[in-house]
């Protein structure tokens, strides 16, 4: 069979929310991307395809291995061929390059993913990054891209089968500005809470 799969980038977080917009292409909100990574992995847990992207801003193209279709650097549309019927799985990854700056290790099985091989990374969406440390965590700030990444199970049939693909922000950059108005006395905060993240 065939898959022919749709990368969409998560939508602008100013705009009211609906499944069909796309991000602004703005990279350091992740809006939009500048390389994208694509493995296909089978049920044996084994790599059966692995595509690389990279976008280039000067000529609003994209490099690699060709995407059949895009929309500047917020989607991207490619296809994978001669694939048994089975349930897949398709991991992907976008900003890999300069987001995963400090974090080698990760980096570097990412980057020397080979087909055939079992696919080991434990946890494709990144939810354990949260622990990592100050000088191994992805990079957040306005000067870099934000991380992407998704998984999704996709079931291969005979003849061709489409699926979308809406990357997530698994790791999101917080600004707070407290105020002290009372001079003559010290400020303290001693507990910070977030809650209702993604609620699905």
């Amino acid at each position: 069979g065939t898959l022919v799969v749709s990368l969409n980038t998560p939508i602008d977080i100013d705009v009211e929310q609906t499944r069909v917009d796309l991000g602004d292409g703005n990279l350091s909100d992740g809006g939009g991307m500048e390389d994208l990574l694509l493995v296909l992995v089978d049920p044996n847990n084994k790599v059966v395809a692995k595509k690389l992207y990279e976008y280039n801003t000067s000529t609003a193209t994209w490099s690699g291995d060709e995407p059949s279709a895009y929309e500047g650097n917020k989607s991207v549309t490619t296809s994978f061929t001669d694939l048994d019927v089975a349930i897949y799985k398709i991991y992907t990854y976008a900003n890999i390059n300069r987001s995963l700056s400090y974090f080698g290790d990760l980096k570097t099985m990412l980057n020397n993913i080979v087909v055939g091989n079992d696919f080991t990374l434990a946890d494709a969406t990144f939810a354990d990054l949260g622990n990592s440390t100050s000088t191994t965590a992805p990079t957040v700030d306005a000067y870099n891209p934000m991380l992407l990444t998704a998984c999704e199970e996709v079931h291969i049939e005979v003849g061709t089968t489409q699926a979308v693909v809406e990357m997530l922000r698994p790791l999101v950059e917080f600004e707070f500005k407290i105020v002290n108005h009372c001079q003559s006395q010290d400020l303290n905060v001693t507990n910070l809470t977030f809650k209702n993240f993604n609620p699905q």
